[in-house]
């Protein structure tokens, strides 16, 4: 059974909105390594910055219940991992969204 959507506030989309951005850049940044060297082992501060962001997400992943992954031990791992995290936000706002006909856009 499909649970029920919540209200949308402003400061919610502003919080979806700032972390997209964030797990985008890291995304990018964390996929080039992993293109030159796949195996290699994250760095503490990836990690960490990492798992701060699927922290930060956890009110919009879909599988909110048990505990949060661990980030991955090496780059192309963690650009799975940050890919999977990007498709889940992109899946919220999907489903919360909806066309305003009065301002001629999706909001």
């Amino acid at each position: 059974m499909p649970r029920p959507l919540p209200h949308i506030s402003h400061a919610l989309a502003a919080r979806h909105e700032a972390l997209w951005l964030r797990v985008t850049s890291l995304h990018k940044d964390i996929t080039t390594i992993a293109a030159k060297k796949p195996d290699a082992p994250v760095g503490d501060t990836e990690r960490v910055l990492a798992e701060g962001l699927i922290s930060d997400g956890r009110p919009f992943l879909s599988a909110r219940h048990g505990k949060l992954p661990v980030a991955a031990q090496n780059f192309s791992g963690l650009a799975v991992q940050l890919g999977q995290v990007l498709a889940q936000l992109d899946d919220y706002e999907n489903r919360h969204a909806a066309w305003n006909a009065r301002q001629n856009c999706r909001c």
